[in-house]
């Protein structure tokens, strides 16, 4: 199953994630690996936590949320001098 960001998926039962199995959550991040297919950053819901699952890991809800209800808004800025990053006004 191919997600796209900010969709709602359900985690699949499996013995990797059985922590979260069940656990409805948000995709806010997607990848490939390797050859090893995509992979996905989801924002779980209940438990506040954000997870790394494969795509036989999570099924669609059919649903989609908007950016705004993930992210406030707010941002920081960040510089980078010779590979270390430091925060700037």
């Amino acid at each position: 199953m191919t997600a796209a960001m900010f969709e709602k998926v359900r985690i699949r039962p499996s013995e990797r994630l059985r922590a979260w199995e069940g656990e409805i959550g948000v995709v806010v991040g997607i990848g490939e690996d390797e050859g090893d297919g995509l992979s996905y950053a989801i924002s779980l819901i209940v438990s506040q936590a954000v997870i790394s699952c494969w795509e036989n890991e999570i099924e669609s809800m059919g649903e989609f949320v908007n950016s705004s209800q993930l992210y406030s808004g707010d941002a920081v800025r960040v510089q980078v001098i010779d590979g270390k990053g430091k925060l700037v006004d």
